[in-house]
């Protein structure tokens, strides 16, 4: 975790996640959503369109839009993730674990 929802008095929280696999399709109500690549490749789906999303480039993902990604390539991928306002972060990433992101759940 880079910034947790009680530093940023909630404002925003940002961590950082390394996989191989992806994230599933869903949407979050009241938060948007940016994504960073540091390295790797993602395809992204946001609604019906996919694209793919390359080391350096960077995305926001709009509240109440579905979007999922996959990694790409045999490598794993880093993303910083930023979510806005902060949300839940305490609940779904517990303090002191290492984020994968199969920790990140759905």
């Amino acid at each position: 975790m880079i910034a947790r929802r009680r530093d940023t008095d909630g404002a925003m929280c940002i961590f950082e996640l390394t996989g191989t696999t992806g994230g599933p399709r869903h949407l979050h109500h009241h938060q948007d959503e940016w994504l960073y690549i540091v390295h790797g490749e993602l395809e992204l789906e946001v609604g019906s369109q996919q694209r793919p999303v390359r080391a350096g480039e960077g995305v926001r993902l709009p509240r109440k839009g579905v979007h999922g990604w996959s990694a790409t390539g045999d490598k794993p991928v880093r993303i910083v993730k930023v979510y806005q306002p902060a949300g839940q972060d305490g609940r779904v990433f517990p303090r002191g674990r290492r984020i994968s992101w199969r920790d990140a759940g759905p």
